[in-house]
């Protein structure tokens, strides 16, 4: 922004468009690109999260990085790392909005950065290919809304289908606790009925011990008084 001011600017067309139609679907040699590129950077990014050492050190350090710190990974330069990975990644797909739209802007990545999260929401977070799967979803509902005619709601659908979906973890997180709360009552009640019961009965058969025996006391004494 300092120093290329915050205008739109153009982006420079790096491919010349060609359309390809394929029955009453159409698409371009760009958007074909961009669906390359984006599968090929979520194999690359999976690759080394789960396959490299950085890959595992930044797993570790994002679960526990005391205990991270502690197995001798150094925390500062996995950070950095991560940092870096995020960045090339965010550089990579500015490049392929700027081919798409033929335009750049600083807050270009704005909207893209929130759906983005709404994709990751939806795919699981944590999990990269269902994360990409979940952006992919969002943009053919993005699509089916333009389609019907409803090309202003586009974004507002996207913000819904979060919300409905925060709604439903929500739903799901309300009735885990239930249920969690429900088997820790149901334990406590279990295990204070069980220990009533048992003092109960332990009462009940110390009371019929000690009658047994005064009884058997008593008519020892009754049999000495009458051969006395």
């Amino acid at each position: 922004v300092y120093l290329f001011g915050a205008n739109t600017r153009a982006f420079p067309q790096a491919l010349e468009t060609v359309k390809y139609n394929l029955g009453p679907i159409s698409v371009t040699n760009v958007q074909l690109t961009i669906l390359g590129v984006s599968i090929f950077l979520m194999v690359a990014l999976q690759f080394i999260v789960q396959k490299t050492k950085m890959g595992k050190a930044m797993r570790a350090v994002s679960t526990d990085p005391e205990a991270a710190q502690l197995m001798g990974i150094n925390v500062d330069n996995v950070i950095s790392f991560t940092f870096v990975l995020g960045s090339s990644l965010a550089g990579a797909a500015g490049v392929l909005v700027g081919i798409y739209y033929n335009s750049i802007s600083p807050l270009m990545g704005v909207t893209p950065g929130l759906k983005a999260f709404v994709a990751a929401v939806f795919g699981g977070i944590g999990i990269i290919p269902g994360a990409m799967v979940g952006g992919y979803v969002i943009g053919i509902i993005e699509t089916l809304v333009s389609a019907y005619g409803g090309s202003m709601f586009k974004d507002a659908v996207v913000y819904l289908i979060l919300i409905i979906i925060l709604i439903i973890i929500f739903i799901v997180i309300f009735i885990v606790i239930f249920i969690v709360i429900f088997i820790v009552i149901f334990i406590v009640i279990s295990i204070v009925v069980s220990i009533v019961v048992f003092i109960v009965v332990f009462v009940a058969l110390v009371a019929f011990v000690v009658k047994v025996v005064f009884s058997a006391v008593s008519r020892h004494q009754s049999r000495r008084r009458q051969r006395s």
